[in-house]
This record gives structure tokens, sequence and C-alpha cells, in this order.
């Protein structure tokens, strides 16, 4: 991948995070997997990509709760995830990979279980 094509799947990646007012990377990780599988393969093989979008997401976040606005913790990103897929056989691998991402989580454990 190139650093162009890099550069333009953050800016899709970025509009669209921005037109559903929506940072919580894990949705957007989930979006990509369903819909978009070259915005996936970018964020799980550009260690570039992941680290630019996390830390734009990371002040997005911020700047919304300046603003007032609530944005959606992680147990909220999830429980949208399963009520989106509709409890597809996917859910597990899903569970997986933010398992490894938050090892501590209690909320992710119980689902893997």
């Amino acid at each position: 991948m190139t650093r162009a094509d890099e550069g333009r799947i953050y800016k899709e990646i970025i509009n669209y995070a921005k037109s559903e007012e929506n940072y919580s990377y894990y949705e957007i990780e989930e979006y990509a997997y369903l819909n978009k599988p070259e915005w996936y393969e970018a964020l799980h093989r550009s260690h570039h990509i992941r680290s630019m979008v996390a830390e734009y997401f990371r002040g997005a976040r911020k700047k919304q709760k300046m603003e007032g606005k609530n944005p959606r913790s992680l147990a909220e990103s999830i429980e949208k995830i399963e009520k989106d897929r509709d409890n597809e056989p996917d859910n597990a691998l899903l569970f997986k990979a933010l398992g490894k991402m938050h090892p501590g989580s209690k909320f992710i454990q119980e689902r893997l279980d």
C-alpha cells in the first residue's frame, strides 16, 4: 500500500466518522469489516493509518466531551455492534480481537465465555 493510498483511506475514514459524528474506533473497525474491506485491511496492515485514526478519534472524543456531548463508551459501542450485527456468527471473531486489545475488560470477556 502506497502512502497515497494510506492518505486516501485515512481521509475516507475520517470523513465517514465526521458524517456519523461517531469516533469509536471499534465501530469504525466493525463497519470496515462489514462494508469496506480496503479500510479493514489498511487498519490491520498499516500501523501508520491505525495510529493516525486512533489519535484523531482521541482528540475528537475529547472535543465532544468539552462541548458537553457524551461520546459512546466502549460498552455502548460493543452493544451497538451487537445489535447492528443481529448476532451473526462473526461476533465471536470481533470480540476475540477486542479481547486482545483490552485483555482486562470484563465486558468483553463475558461475551467470549
